[in-house]
């Protein structure tokens, strides 16, 4: 090719280039993520070999997760965000879930229960609810001592997943722009640890969840887990 000759034009928006290469590398993510599983058993023992595993897995979830929201905000701003509900197991959920970050809190020590009733069946859209389960087990994972609890409680109008852990609990202006009901995205601590930007997304999702009544789901945020540390709850309506 000479040096002035150009390549045309390409019939392709740039935001969908972006959403498109998101999911590669999410696909490739995934793939790296199974395979630490198989290294963990197969690498020799030395004294930070854990530590060193659980911090790959963290941050390949993280960024797994981080890339989840790309996508979910490119999805709103083409109304393309559309729930699909469909009546499912929660303790199968739930069960996905702590397997998945298995490597992870067994690498670093930390004790994972899951508390659920076998036959609880719930109607909710399975892939964002697991979004957020993903990436609130993610940072409680991160952030706790040595324990971390995922449950799932019922009543005939609503359900409550939960997930605490007996670390030093959220930070207080964290909790004050949850308590002032904010899910603005100028309110998130792009300078912290914990941003917030999870929860944004977390109660967009949960609010997108309605019963015939008109009812929307909710989240809570709290220090007063039965564990010692944060409690995060989302409550779905029947």
């Amino acid at each position: 090719m000479r040096d002035t000759d150009s390549i045309g034009p390409v019939n392709l928006e740039f935001p969908d280039v972006l959403a498109c290469s998101f999911h590669d590398i999410k696909n490739s993510l995934e793939l790296l993520s199974i395979t630490l599983d198989s290294l963990s058993e197969s690498l020799p023992e030395y004294p930070l070999k854990n530590e060193h595993l659980g911090c790959v897995q963290y941050e390949v979830l993280r960024i797994s997760n981080t890339l989840t929201y790309m996508l979910a905000v490119y999805k709103m701003e083409n109304r393309q965000f559309l729930l699909d509900t469909n009546h499912n197991s929660v303790h199968e959920l739930l069960e996905e879930t702590s397997c998945k970050y298995g490597l992870f809190t067994r690498t670093l020590g930390i004790s994972l229960e899951v508390c659920c009733p076998e036959d609880l069946i719930w109607y909710f859209d399975r892939n964002l609810i697991s979004i957020i389960l993903d990436e609130t087990l993610n940072n409680a994972s991160r952030y706790t001592r040595d324990r971390v609890k995922i449950s799932a409680t019922s009543t005939e109008s609503q359900m409550t997943l939960s997930i605490e852990d007996n670390g030093p609990g959220y930070p207080e202006a964290l909790l004050n722009n949850f308590r002032d009901n904010s899910s603005r995205l100028d309110k998130i601590h792009f300078n912290r640890n914990r941003t917030g930007l999870g929860i944004y997304f977390a109660k967009i999702i949960a609010e997108s969840h309605t019963d015939k009544s008109g009812k929307v789901g909710q989240i809570h945020l709290s220090n007063d887990s039965s564990l010692g540390g944060s409690k995060f709850s989302i409550i779905l309506p029947a």
